[in-house]
């Protein structure tokens, strides 16, 4: 291989790179298993959570089945989940007695990570 096309590929993998990590989105997903009977009433505490001072940019609940929940949550940070972190942990305090606890004695099963490529109708437009 001659010197320009290396050139041309390190120029290429730098910008890959690039375009992969700047991108600042965060989301974060998680999981809750209500108790039997006990869904609407974790509904209901889920849709009063005011959301108007967090540091999120859009959330959106989807139920599973069988009494399962998952929140999906996008932050232009991952310093945003950690400024909201106390106030979620505060939250899941008040709807402690509606979940079933994870196998690993957790009341939440959640994993967050970058967003490193959206769709056509992007969360940002």
């Amino acid at each position: 291989m001659n010197s320009d096309a290396v050139q041309v590929m390190m120029c290429m993998t730098a910008r890959i790179v690039k375009e992969v990590f700047t991108v600042s989105l965060v989301q974060a997903f998680i999981k809750y298993q209500t108790k039997p009977g006990c869904e609407d009433e974790f509904i209901k505490s889920l849709k009063g959570v005011d959301r108007s001072q967090d540091n999120c940019i859009s959330w959106t609940v989807t139920s599973l089945e069988n009494g399962e929940f998952m929140e999906m949550v996008i932050y232009n940070s991952i310093d945003g989940i950690v400024a909201d972190q106390d106030k979620g942990v505060s939250w899941l305090d008040t709807v402690d007695h509606l979940l079933m606890k994870f196998p690993n004695g957790s009341r939440t099963d959640a994993y967050s990570g970058i967003i490193v490529d959206e769709g056509p109708k992007k969360v940002t437009e």
